[in-house]
């Protein structure tokens, strides 16, 4: 009999797999190379996203369409292809009307903005900038409020001295006004104007004899005055080597031989630079092409301004501003005039123009004795005061980059405006074909089930879904908030009067897709708007800031949990983080795509967890959208649905 053990041997035990064993190699290197393959594709970023979101957009509607249409949900191509037509039909004819009604404006409004802001940080418009920020705060200080005995002294001895309302303030906005109007017009029928001069001029003012006169007033003269002992040393040489008729002693005593021995230095400077340099030449003659081009498109427009094609452009602009411009051509010219001859003339034409009663009179000079007040006050604070002094040196430095920086923004801008009708028109191609032909692609892609990509298929396909259901969720909750957020800054900006509110709302717009930092970057173009423009002012500035944290704090309370709910929940550190490392690889469209990536990568292939209303805990969005009722939780990368290691 044999004897039983009492204690039987122990199990062996289960080693634990290694981080690298661990580690799911296979998903590593499949996204990996999804995301170099992103990388490479950056410059594509437009095509490729608009693309994806109105085929997305446009495949929502239909499947509620059909869903309503055909209740028991079985595939109809023809329903579907119809309705992607007419979608699409209404979608170029809601496109079309929107450009033809809000284009013009975005470029009038966006031209006046971008002029305002060049012209605010120049001269002149500098001074009146700086008088904004510090004039109101420095006239609160000094006249707490306008019942004090101070300020009705004040006020009394300024009428006394002035005799009457000196329409300063009209003055100075009727003056930014010429200079908007001219700077407009002048952008506007500039490339006209250019190929028309240019022709004119070719065979005169740009013809190689004009080039070669200017090279010797502009190039040769400054050549000479810097080395002139050299240069007629070297002539006089010349002179008594080659002279056979007259001694140099004589030809200098001869009246006027200053001036031909001088232009004979230029000749020489001219055909020695035209022998070593020729490419430094043609550059030099480009230059003189554009200076001459440029001094006659300014003379031109001086003969336009005072012809038909003026009034044409002066009444499209008071069409579409009828606020900015209140006055009619007749009244515009004769102000003009006017304005031209100083302060005291236009304010005799301006009480011709509106002759006011004696209430409005002491308006009127009040508003001018606060104007004047505060441009007294700002610019003694600016010349004497230790702090006033540093930050307006703070400001110069910062203006001369500011600049370089707006000039390149320029350049962007007209660079993406030129090619937007492009990538527009070719995204929309795309994502109809795409639309249209939905369910032969869905076919198309099931038969990789069965290819020898198979493995692959199964791996990435899955996660591109869920990935690319976020994106779609995302953005359209996005859309909506981006709307609300637009119509109550739109609301904000008219309340308080503050100007080219098309234009500085479709940056809202743009923004809202950004999360956290977007309302920093639209505040600003606004709040600039509010201080420079005619009639603005820190205070302005202040309040519309006010009302943009009013909107934000809307949005984030409101806005964000009622239609994005928990979808795109992160602290705002992690988020400010995200779209730094977005932006810094990936420009504009790090900004808009890191935050739902991150959401993915966190939620999803990190923390196993579903995305509420887009990728739930319970199963994998498969089948073109549809959820199914018979698949166990996703796994975590690198582990089956039982928890066990697998190895990549």
């Amino acid at each position: 009999m044999s004897q039983t053990p009492s204690n039987p041997p122990p199990a062996p035990t289960k080693k634990r797999p290694g981080f690298l064993e661990w580690l799911p190699w296979e998903k590593v290197t499949i996204w990996g190379l999804f995301l170099l393959a992103v990388y490479v594709l950056r410059h594509f970023f437009f095509i490729i996203f608009l693309t994806f979101i109105l085929a997305y957009i446009m495949r929502g509607i239909i499947q509620r369409i059909t869903g309503v249409l055909t209740p028991s949900r079985r595939e109809t191509p023809w329903l579907e292809r119809s309705l992607a037509v007419v979608l699409f039909a209404l979608l170029l004819f809601g496109l079309y009307n929107l450009g033809d009604y809000f284009g013009p404006r975005l470029i009038d409004q966006g031209e006046a903005l971008f002029g305002r802001i060049t012209r605010g940080i120049q001269g002149r418009e500098f001074d009146d900038l700086k008088t904004k920020i510090a004039g109101p705060i420095l006239f609160r200080m000094e006249y707490p409020t306008e019942s004090t005995g101070t300020f009705q002294a004040d006020f009394d001895a300024f009428r006394e001295a002035k005799g009457g309302p000196t329409f300063s303030t009209k003055f100075n906005q009727f003056g930014s006004l010429l200079q908007e109007l001219d700077a407009s017009f002048l952008d506007r029928f500039r490339e006209r104007e250019k190929r028309r001069l240019e022709a004119d001029l070719e065979g005169s003012r740009l013809s190689e004899t004009a080039f070669e006169r200017w090279y010797r007033d502009e190039i040769a003269t400054v050549e000479l005055e810097q080395n002139r002992e050299r240069y007629e040393a070297e002539w006089e040489a010349a002179y008594v080597r080659l002279a056979s008729r007259e001694s140099l002693e004589a030809f200098r005593a001869e009246p006027g031989s200053d001036k031909i021995i001088d232009e004979r230095i230029k000749e020489t400077i001219l055909e020695t630079h035209r022998r070593s340099d020729p490419d430094g030449l043609g550059i030099l003659r480009n230059r003189f092409r554009k200076e001459t081009l440029e001094a006659a498109l300014q003379e031109r427009l001086a003969e336009i301004g005072s012809d038909d094609e003026f009034r044409a452009h002066f009444e499209a602009r008071k069409a579409e501003s009828p606020g900015r411009i209140p006055y009619d051509w007749d009244q515009f010219s004769m102000l003009r005039k006017a304005h031209a001859q100083g302060d005291v003339a236009f304010a005799a034409a301006m009480k011709e123009l509106q002759p006011l009663s004696e209430e409005e009179l002491l308006e009127q000079a009040r508003k001018d004795f606060i104007q004047e007040r505060q441009k007294l006050l700002a610019d003694d604070w600016w010349s004497h005061n230790p702090f006033g002094l540093q930050i307006q040196r703070s400001l110069d430095e910062a203006i001369k980059g500011g600049i370089k920086q707006l000039g390149e923004l320029v350049r962007q801008l007209i660079g993406f405006l030129i090619s937007f009708p492009f990538q527009l028109g070719l995204s929309l191609l795309l994502s109809f074909f795409i639309t249209f032909d939905v369910p032969k692609i869905r076919r198309g892609l099931r038969q990789l089930k069965k290819s020898r990509v198979s493995e692959f298929y199964d791996e990435i396909a899955p996660g591109l879904a869920s990935f690319a259901r976020l994106i779609g969720r995302a953005f359209q909750a996005q859309g909506v908030i981006a709307l609300f957020n637009t119509l109550l800054t739109f609301i904000g900006i008219k309340l308080l009067g503050v100007q080219n509110e098309v234009f500085l709302c479709a940056i809202v717009f743009g923004c809202s897709f950004i999360p956290v930092l977007g309302v920093v970057i639209s505040s600003v173009p606004i709040a600039v708007m509010a201080l420079v423009q005619d009639g603005g002012s820190i205070f302005l500035s202040l309040q519309i800031l006010g009302v943009i944290i009013a909107i934000h704090f809307i949005e984030t309370t409101v806005l964000n949990p009622k239609i994005l709910g928990d979808m795109l929940h992160m602290h705002p550190v992690l988020v400010l983080t995200v779209l730094a490392i977005g932006e810094h690889f990936f420009g504009v469209w790090g900004l808009l795509l890191a935050v739902p990536v991150a959401v993915y990568i966190i939620r999803i292939v990190i923390l196993n967890q579903g995305v509420p209303g887009v990728v739930e805990a319970a199963g994998v969005i498969a089948n073109d959208g549809e959820p199914p009722t018979d698949v166990e939780p996703p796994a975590a990368p690198g582990r089956t649905g039982k928890g066990t290691p697998v190895r990549g």
